[in-house]
């Protein structure tokens, strides 16, 4: 018999707390019974991305975030990690999201997140020029001042070391104009790539970083969903700085 409306909702909101406090493995069965009742159903999505997550167990991966277990292998077979992430000592900022239990992109990364001693959600308890690389994925429209957040994150990376940052794209994530965001209360900005670039040319000195890569990520997108509908998958823009030492000289 398929589930009330009631029920529906109901079981939403248990399946909610259950990952809001960690407990993923009880939460998936919930969203199990959501789906298939009703396969358009809201929580449909985050079902299919916490699937991704326990298949990347069973190949021994880290189980990372739902939102880069999307694209997670694809990332490992293409050495977009090595590329741009290597060197031993690279920060994972929020890495777990704010209702997920999960591990650092990299093993040999430093996960970073609200309970980490000394962070403050944004000021990093790290020299400047202290770490090889910087992610951080799914985390920038959280913060309150994006420019902030940049440099903070810059600070603290080595010359010739690399920042990585992957946002949701507004045109795919949000579709939508104007915040709030239909899907998620706490993002505080909507981001397109002209967007994620004014914030890096405001918070970084002319010349003391390089745009590596930048692109968006439709992997698997499903265009024929509309507004209405929460998007299936990879819906976000990539972006790698490489930091340098500014010149001597300046713009004229």
């Amino acid at each position: 018999m398929p589930l009330s409306i009631e029920d529906r909702n109901r079981l939403s909101i248990e399946a909610d707390g259950l990952l809001r406090s960690g407990r993923a493995c009880e939460a998936f069965g919930i969203l199990h019974l959501l789906v298939a009742d009703s396969p358009d159903h809201p929580m449909a999505g985050l079902y299919q991305m916490l699937l991704r997550v326990e298949l990347l167990k069973t190949q021994g991966l880290p189980p990372v975030g739902p939102e880069l277990s999307k694209s997670y292998a694809d990332k490992l077979r293409s050495g977009f990690f090595d590329r741009w992430l290597s060197g031993p000592k690279i920060l994972d900022i929020g890495y777990r999201g704010s209702f997920y239990e999960a591990a650092p992109a990299l093993p040999h990364a430093k996960g970073i997140d609200q309970d980490t001693p000394g962070y403050d959600g944004l000021h990093l308890p790290f020299p400047d020029d202290s770490q090889d690389g910087v992610f951080a994925c799914h985390c920038l429209e959280h913060m309150q001042d994006m420019t902030k957040a940049l440099a903070e994150w810059m600070r603290v990376v080595r010359p010739g070391g690399h920042l990585v940052v992957i946002v949701p794209h507004q045109h795919l994530y949000e579709k939508r104009r104007k915040l709030p965001s239909p899907w998620n209360p706490d993002h505080k900005h909507f981001i397109t790539p002209a967007r994620l670039l004014t914030a890096v040319e405001a918070a970084l000195p002319v010349n003391g970083y390089r745009l590596r890569h930048l692109a968006d990520n439709d992997f698997a997108f499903n265009y024929a969903l509309g507004p209405e509908r929460h998007s299936v998958g990879c819906y976000e823009i990539e972006m790698v700085l490489e930091k340098r030492p500014p010149p001597a000289w300046s713009l004229a």
